[in-house]
């Protein structure tokens, strides 16, 4: 998963940003860990010539739930991963300084936010 959703340093530029001050720091890696972002590098989708390499862990898993694509029923495929974020991100536009979407059928917000491994998190608003 991606590193920290609030900020979009990496963490070795949190000290150049904050000096010392830095009490703790949430990497993209403990976020991918932890289940709050899951990498989806794999799905091969780009948005503004940057990979959407990241979506965060509740659309992840809400994607899963309505898509089982295996016996697995916690388990979702690349291609199927491909097709909705490929179809989140054409229905993207500008609003508010904020590139937003939907989920299939319209039926919940999307945020397109760039991250700090140089690529994409497609989120829910409220994940942010």
């Amino acid at each position: 998963m991606s590193q920290n959703l609030i900020t979009t340093a990496k963490s070795n530029e949190l000290s150049d940003l904050f000096g010392d001050s830095i009490i703790d720091a949430y990497t993209d890696r403990q976020a991918i860990e932890d289940g709050v972002l899951a990498d989806v590098t794999a799905a091969r989708v780009e948005f503004r010539g940057k990979p959407v390499n990241r979506i965060t862990g509740t659309l992840f898993d809400g994607w899963q739930s309505l898509h089982p694509d295996t016996e697995d029923a916690d388990a979702i495929t690349t291609e199927t991963l491909q097709r909705l974020i490929t179809e989140a991100v054409n229905r993207a536009e500008l609003k508010g300084g904020i590139h937003q979407t939907t989920t299939e059928g319209g039926t919940a917000l999307l945020w397109l936010m760039e991250n700090e491994t140089g690529g994409i998190t497609l989120m829910y608003p409220e994940d942010y």
